[in-house]
């Protein structure tokens, strides 16, 4: 048992070294990827959410999940700056979520 554990931890240190040598090739990819994951998590989900502003008829959105400038938005049906509303999640956009107002 004490060579199989060897060649286990032998094995685990080869992999993490192969992982790390790659890890600057991936690195740029696993924010899209939990962003996307993280979004198509909430489609479904009711938020309160406060509209920032209007762009091209489409109030633009944020709720407790999305800081100003950094994160995505919420992209409503309607809505209007300074407006509170409660908004279910429809679809995602990468990180951009779409959200029907609830009357």
């Amino acid at each position: 048992t004490v060579n199989t554990f060897s060649r286990g931890i032998t094995a685990s240190r080869s992999r993490m070294n192969r992982l790390s040598s790659n890890a600057t090739k991936y690195t740029f990819s696993f924010p899209k990827i939990s962003t996307a994951r993280r979004n198509a998590a909430v489609i479904g989900s009711e938020f309160e959410v406060v509209v920032d502003q209007v762009e091209e008829g489409t109030a633009v959105a944020r709720s407790y999940r999305e800081a100003p400038e950094i994160d995505g938005v919420m992209l409503l049906d309607e809505g209007k700056p300074g407006d509170w509303r409660r908004a279910r999640v429809t679809a995602y956009y990468g990180a951009e979520l779409a959200a029907e107002v609830l009357r």
